[in-house]
């Protein structure tokens, strides 16, 4: 019964941790005219950014190396649940995405770009004014390349490794718990004389099962393997090894 609390106590808790770190999505801030390079995403992933902006025309630019073949989904907004759209755009990432917007005073944008075809893979996305705009290719970008073909998002690793760390812990108590108690096979059985037994079974027929009890083979103490004849009986349930003193567990077979 306290294997099973611990274990339904331990999933509740890796599934908030997981639920809360998945649904806390937050947004990365892009520096004006300072692309982010080698930003993962994954297959029909998003990602969300923020941008403190001064009045002007501004352009998204989104772009991946034609090895990545992402399709992309731009949209910018006043808010970070990307409603009251200022621009939206879409097309392929290795030509290039752009959205044009602009700001009669400075203000703080959110920009949420979404993969909408092709492969995970890594992009470059910054936003520009009108003096740095031309100066940004529209074709592919040079994006890194290298490593996995299927990379796996920072923001997914974190409830992974939770997850991982999770079960490890859960495996650990389980095995703690358990380790302690001896295996069938560690055990030998005996009828214990009434002494030996708790007061309210020293009743019992002399033939009932209630007076078998367990014991170990092996002394935890000195290590002697053990046998109805090197034991002496103390107390109810409480042995003492005959080699070297120490106390021994008893169990009742059928409690």
């Amino acid at each position: 019964m306290k294997v099973r609390h611990v274990l339904i106590c331990s999933s509740m808790i890796l599934l908030l941790i997981s639920v809360t770190v998945v649904g806390a999505q937050t947004a990365d801030n892009l520096i004006p005219n300072d692309p982010s390079t080698n930003q993962d995403m994954t297959e029909n992933g998003e990602d969300l950014y923020s941008a403190d902006l001064g009045e002007g025309t501004w352009t998204v630019i989104a772009s991946c190396d034609s090895f990545w073949d992402m399709q992309f989904r731009i949209r910018v907004s006043l808010y970070s649940n990307i409603s009251d759209l200022l621009a939206e755009g879409e097309g392929a990432g290795e030509q290039g995405v752009s959205v044009e917007f602009s700001l009669e005073e400075p203000k703080f944008v959110y920009i949420r770009i979404e993969e909408t075809g092709g492969n995970s893979g890594f992009y470059e996305i910054g936003v520009y004014d009108d003096a740095h705009v031309g100066n940004i290719p529209t074709d592919s970008s040079p994006v890194n390349t290298e490593g996995s073909l299927f990379p796996i998002s920072t923001f997914l690793l974190i409830p992974i490794i939770l997850l991982i760390g999770g079960v490890l812990i859960v495996g650990i108590i389980v095995f703690r718990m358990f380790a302690g108690q001896p295996k069938i096979e560690d055990i030998f059985k005996m009828q214990a004389p009434d002494h030996a037994l708790p007061e309210r079974y020293r009743s019992e027929p002399k033939t009932s099962d209630i007076r078998t009890v367990r014991l170990p083979v092996t002394c935890p103490s000195c290590g002697a393997s053990l046998t109805k004849d090197n034991i002496d009986w103390t107390g109810p349930l409480e042995a003492e090894c005959k080699y070297c003193g120490a106390v021994l567990r008893a169990r009742l077979e059928k409690l």
